[in-house]
């Protein structure tokens, strides 16, 4: 086992400490001694020596000087296990998007789902921590066909594997007015709290509606994939699905998202989430006054 092989390791280091210690706390040996070295037999021979002489060599000190040694390398050796370094996380293979956003919707919303991607590259046990309804409806049903590259580590044998490991994915679905004003629906809803295993979202920037896009009159999402490094810090994003022409204004909102560090058996660990940004068709402004569930009227083209 790799802790056994550090421990091991540390304990050598340890004992070679000592002796160097030893051997400079002993007495001065003759031209004759140190030309010839001396053998384990005569090493201990000379040291009864000295300790009958009642010189001045004292184990008691040694003996600390090598229990403290073998506890801060045994501990070194725990704390650089291979978990940050062997780790890698589970990436995505493919992906379904959701159906556009009904038209007659005038809110946003916001969706955080914890799942376990499996050995096999299986998405499963995914776990709601954040909804706006209809929008999670919407993610729940395509995410279970979601594939993956599974995570590997080393596994007890010593062999580098797939292993079960968590990932977050999150959806935010903007409001479709191109002025600001209030939405019409549920709020986001917290409904669990992310484990430690994920790398969960501090903080959420929602994108504006591209120049481009204003005039547009289809619903678009764009996919992103988002590496996390071991501090909780956003190292790349790239769009893995969608329209391309929200990329650029999904990305700049994206990079402005603070996460909290994923763990791995306890450790911090790189992480990857899955962020989906979703554009209904744009609209000039809220139907004040007419029934939420008639078409918004279309921002002209």
């Amino acid at each position: 086992m790799l802790i056994g092989a550090g421990v091991a390791g540390a304990v050598d280091s340890a004992r070679s400490v000592a002796d160097e210690v030893l051997d400079e706390r002993a007495p001065p040996r003759s031209r004759d001694q140190r030309s010839r070295g001396i053998v384990s037999g005569e090493r201990s021979a000379r040291l009864d020596a000295v300790r009958r002489e009642g010189g001045a060599f004292r184990t008691e000190p040694v003996r600390i000087l090598f229990l403290g040694a073998l506890i801060t390398l045994a501990a070194a050796a725990l704390s650089a296990q291979p978990t940050a370094r062997t780790y890698s996380p589970p990436f995505l293979v493919s992906a379904e998007l959701p159906g556009p956003v009904p038209p007659h919707l005038y809110a946003g919303g916001e969706v955080l789902i914890e799942a376990i991607v499996d050995r096999r590259g299986t998405l499963t046990r995914p776990v709601v921590l954040r909804t706006t309804p209809p929008f999670v409806d919407l993610m729940l049903e395509v995410i279970g066909r979601w594939t993956f590259k599974p995570a590997e580590d080393v596994r007890p044998d010593n062999s580098k594997g797939p292993v079960d490991s968590t990932v977050l994915i999150a959806a935010v679905y903007r409001m479709p007015y191109l002025v600001s004003a209030p939405g019409v629906g549920e709020p986001p809803r917290d409904l669990a709290r992310a484990s430690t295993e994920a790398a969960a979202p501090l903080s959420i920037v929602t994108p504006p509606y591209p120049v481009t896009a204003v005039t547009g009159s289809s619903a678009s999402v764009v996919l992103y994939e988002v590496s996390i490094d071991e501090g909780g810090s956003i190292r790349s994003a790239r769009a893995v699905a969608g329209d391309p022409g929200f990329e650029s204004t999904s990305r700049e909102a994206l990079m402005q998202w603070k996460f909290r560090p994923a763990t791995y058996r306890g450790r911090p660990a790189p992480a990857v989430a899955y962020v989906l940004f979703g554009y209904p068709v744009p609209v000039l402004s809220p139907p004040f006054g007419k029934d939420p569930n008639q078409p918004a009227a279309p921002s002209p083209r």
